[in-house]
């Protein structure tokens, strides 16, 4: 049995151990690419179990051939230096240094070191392989199944999302609130319909509100410009202090004669009517009675019935939190036009 073969039958074994050594190592980076897909798919909340199984699979079965034929592989120098190890005293490393040699001593060395080659036994080389790489394999293959197990059931919903474990560890951010107040310029002329004095946080739309007129008087806008009587404050970002602006409706009984003793929203008689029947002889009173133009809707209608039957209407959607329809809204506001 020539050298060649002799090596061979030790080559088998150390190439084990070469395979061995590039599985653990690929192993590990395989398992840390494991980790790193599972925990960024449970960031972004995805399904994380085929990422991090494909990564493992993809950098294992790539970087195994690649350290075998690069880091590991034994050649002819270390398969000796190895023999040598199990008490040959370097014969077989001389041996190999020696191949080529003619001279009478390197062919007896060479004969002695096959007789001790063939004594031996293959299983007396033993696989060695690091403690170090094998707890690293154990670790990162711990931490990457774990994670890639707890990214597939966040995702599924059996266990919180980071997102969700990070807001519920970290204090809320504090919510900002402001005063939105409204008032009736001097107390008088109407009322504020809804929350007078809402607390709304910061960007968010406060409750609907509305300007209600006193009888005798008419709504006559906002302090801050805004025409229509009811309001809704919408992206409040600080505190507001709103007027309601009222002014008094001129009647007739305000003119140069004396005020009737008819109450201004009652219809009166057409002036000129001395109360019994003769129209012949209309009677010259110097300040009139009411005039019950604008009071009478088609000869028949009280437009003071009606104008109620609208603020009840509102005072209604008002206390009820719902928004005034948008048709209605325009006959109100367009009746509303008409009484002023």
């Amino acid at each position: 049995m020539d050298n060649r073969q002799l090596f061979e039958r030790h080559r088998k074994r150390l190439e084990k151990e070469a395979w061995l050594k590039s599985v653990l190592l690929s192993l590990v980076i395989g398992f840390a690419a494991m980790l790193a897909t599972a925990v960024l798919t449970w960031v972004f909340e995805k399904n994380g179990l085929w990422f991090s199984l494909s990564a493992l699979v993809v950098v294992t079965g790539g970087l195994t051939p690649l350290f075998y034929f690069k880091r590991f592989r034994p050649d002819d120098r270390q398969i000796a230096r190895r023999i040598d190890r199990l008490g040959l005293e370097e014969r077989v490393i001389t041996m190999t240094e020696l191949a080529d040699s003619k001279e009478y001593i390197a062919v007896r060395q060479r004969a002695d070191a096959q007789e001790k080659m063939k004594a031996l036994e293959i299983k007396q080389i033993s696989l060695h392989v690091s403690a170090a790489l094998i707890a690293l394999v154990c670790v990162f293959g711990t931490l990457g199944l774990s994670l890639t197990t707890v990214s597939t059931l966040s995702y599924y919903g059996l266990l919180p999302t980071i997102g969700q474990i990070i807001d519920t560890t970290l204090p809320p951010e504090p919510i900002v609130e402001f005063e939105v107040n409204y008032y009736v310029e001097d107390g008088q002329g109407g009322i504020i319909e809804g929350e007078e004095f809402q607390i709304v946080a910061q960007g968010e739309t406060g409750s609907l509100v509305y300007a209600a007129a006193d009888e005798g008087w008419a709504f006559a806008g906002w302090s801050d410009g805004y025409a229509e009587p009811y309001r809704q404050e919408e992206d409040v970002q600080g505190n507001m202090e709103i007027f309601a602006l009222f002014e008094q409706m001129s009647g007739a009984g305000d003119g140069d004669g004396e005020p009737t003793d008819q109450p201004p929203d009652q219809p009166g008689e057409q002036q000129g009517d001395n109360g019994d029947g003769d129209d012949s002889n209309p009677v010259e009173q110097g300040g009139g009675k009411y005039e019950p133009a604008n009071q009478i809707i088609d000869e028949a209608t009280y437009y003071r019935d009606v104008f109620g039957q609208y603020y009840d209407l509102i005072v209604e959607y008002l206390s009820s939190g719902e928004e005034l329809p948008e048709d209605l809204r325009i006959i109100i506001e367009a009746y509303f036009n008409i009484l002023k």
